[in-house]
């Protein structure tokens, strides 16, 4: 999905994968760029922490119809994650489960704790005004989750600015729906 400029990198970085045990992999076509740093990792278990997520689609721009691989936005899949992370860690290296499993608990408490206030400020806010404004359509798991609008300039970073159009039309929907600022 995302567009990186190739890079020389010196060799010691590429070898670091060389002693990789267990590769964990977002999936939904995030790391297509990466998988020639690992493709050759023969016998080395890949494990996609997105599992179980269910998708959101991409609904406009060149990756219209392609999964938005950014899940871990959401803290409710980000609970998924930590679940399947978690389960990997013990798959692989049995002998540590009680701490990856103590780890994976106290973790997810604190996203829940801190999802928790921010869950009871938005329902006090008046439906009109749920709206999540950004420069790009990452946070549209945390928006679907939250029961926010999403507005953005762009569906997908492709390293590219705004343009006059894209702009345009977020500060019309604003100004139509007297979208307030809130931090």
């Amino acid at each position: 999905m995302q567009k990186f400029m190739s890079i020389s990198l010196p060799l010691a970085i590429l070898n670091v994968p060389q002693g990789a045990q267990l590769i964990l992999a977002n999936g939904m076509n995030l790391e297509l760029w990466f998988q020639r740093f690992y493709q050759h990792l023969n016998g080395v278990p890949e494990v996609i922490v997105s599992s179980g997520v269910t998708p959101v689609g991409i609904t406009e721009g060149p990756y219209e119809g392609k999964p938005n691989p950014h899940a871990w936005m959401s803290p409710d899949n980000a609970l998924i994650y930590v679940d399947n992370i978690r389960d990997a860690f013990i798959k692989y290296d049995p002998a540590n489960a009680q701490t990856y499993q103590r780890n994976a608990d106290t973790y997810k408490a604190k996203i829940t704790q801190t999802l928790a206030p921010l869950r009871k400020q938005i329902a006090e806010l008046p439906e009109n005004q749920r709206w999540m404004v950004t420069s790009e359509g990452a946070f549209s798991y945390l928006a679907r989750d939250l029961g926010l609008k999403e507005l953005y300039l762009w569906p997908i970073n492709a390293d590219q600015q705004g343009t006059p159009q894209q702009v345009r039309k977020v500060v019309d929907i604003v100004k139509k729906n007297h979208i307030p600022a809130r931090l």
